[in-house]
């Protein structure tokens, strides 16, 4: 049995020999989900999806329908548990056949049989998940995880394997409303980065790519502030090179700044020599 405590705060706990260790929330939901993902992000046509699905989940499910009806449910779950911004074009043309709109989280098993009756995006979740949550045990509990800190207040979960577990975690975190999950507009992989949608991988690749593109404001605002630095140009100074820039152009401003650097500001004598008198 695989024990797990959910808080309703969206802090998890998975108990292993050595006690209770902290996780990630929808840690075991994201090991079954994000392949899945994957698989159609590398893939258009379903065959070879269908074969990785397989591969997948070997155990225990009869037949590789049964499979994908576990999986998609668990998707429909992630999708409602991430934010709406993470619905870009790039997202859409990775799964073309999924009903990408943000759909309203159900926070009771009532809500979710309502559902039927709407035809909503939830209820065939509730149809696969159900029977997998019926076997586990869940129940409210409190866990004192550290000396010192506060007791937590949320669900321990008991799941003979990781398929029952993945399915508990995902009907949890959507009657709790836990959205703490982002899905990576870029490379389709869910994270918990608090820093923006995308992963630490893609931000990163996309900075390095910022960097490399070095257009003509780019150098010439380079070009400022290094003149700063050196003293050859003052705070002021480089504000009117700037505002020069963005109303006529950007050859103006180079010249105004040659002129700057060899003749010093406009009128800056004058204005000294009125503050002196």
């Amino acid at each position: 049995m695989i024990k797990v405590f959910l808080s309703t705060q969206g802090v998890e706990f998975l108990f292993t020999e050595r006690g209770w260790r902290k996780v990630k929330p929808g840690h075991h939901l994201v090991q079954l989900a994000e392949p899945y993902l994957q698989a159609w992000r590398e893939h258009e046509d379903p065959e070879p999806v269908l074969d990785a699905v397989d591969r997948l989940l070997p155990t225990p499910f009869p037949n590789l329908e049964a499979k994908v009806r576990f999986l998609e449910a668990l998707l429909r779950c992630v999708l409602v548990l991430v934010p709406k911004k993470c619905f870009t074009d790039h997202l859409r043309k990775a799964l073309p056949g999924w009903p990408l709109y943000h759909p309203t989280a159900r926070h009771t098993f009532l809500e979710l049989e309502v559902a039927q009756l709407e035809e909503d995006f939830l209820f065939s979740v509730l149809v696969t998940l159900l029977p997998l949550w019926k076997r586990c045990r869940v129940h409210p509990d409190i866990l004192y995880p550290l000396k010192g800190k506060k007791p937590l207040l949320g669900w321990l979960v008991e799941a003979p394997d990781i398929y029952h577990l993945a399915s508990c975690e995902a009907l949890l975190m959507v009657m709790q409303g836990i959205k703490v999950l982002r899905l990576c507009p870029r490379c389709l992989k869910l994270h918990h980065e608090r820093k923006g949608l995308l992963c630490r991988k893609c931000r990163g690749e996309r900075e390095r790519e910022k960097k490399r593109v070095r257009t003509p404001w780019r150098r010439f605002f380079n070009l400022l502030a290094q003149d700063k630095r050196r003293g050859k140009l003052t705070e002021e100074q480089i504000d009117h090179l700037k505002k020069v820039a963005r109303e006529k152009g950007l050859e103006e401003a180079k010249k105004e700044r040659t002129t700057l650097i060899l003749h010093g500001f406009p009128g800056r004598k004058n204005r000294e020599r009125e503050s002196r008198n």
